[in-house]
């Protein structure tokens, strides 16, 4: 690069005029050299200082939001693993409706309504476990399960 005599500049005011103009080129091609290498309008406060504070507050708000967003997601998950659970359960319990009412029919005998009461008990059982498994970062969804009743079913099965 050619050595500057600043000293010859100062005394000539076209050179002086120039080398302001060259100035304050240089001052903008770096201010639109970061702004492409960023890709954003604003850098810092210089550039614009309310922007930049909206443009955080922005940020802020956009962040927050990404968390409710994972938030709802988790949520929803969790939703989803107590709903199968309360279905299975659902289902069981209208098998037990099932067998509370064959039990009531009176031409039964002792003997099939013992075969109902094993199974009503089995099925009471599967609702425990049903109840037991429900959880979701290790907390209970549906309540603590019967402990009684989980020890019976592991003992009979």
């Amino acid at each position: 690069m050619a050595q500057v005599d600043y000293n010859r500049i100062n005394i000539n005011i076209g050179a002086l005029s120039a080398l302001q103009v060259l100035n304050d080129i240089n001052r903008r091609l770096a201010v639109h050299q970061i702004r492409m290498a960023t890709g954003k309008r604003i850098n810092s406060a210089a550039d614009d200082a309310a922007g930049l504070t909206i443009a955080n507050k922005l940020l802020v708000k956009s962040e927050g939001i990404g968390v409710a967003l994972d938030n709802i997601a988790s949520a929803r998950n969790l939703m989803t693993v107590a709903e199968g659970h309360l279905n299975n359960i659902n289902d069981i319990l209208h098998r037990m409706k099932s067998l509370a009412e064959q039990a009531a029919n009176d031409t039964l005998g002792s003997e099939e309504r013992e075969a109902i009461l094993s199974e009503l008990q089995q099925l009471n059982n599967q609702i425990d476990a049903e109840v037991g498994q429900a959880k979701w970062a290790d907390k209970y969804l549906l309540g603590q399960p019967n402990s009684e009743h989980a020890a019976e079913g592991t003992n009979a099965g």
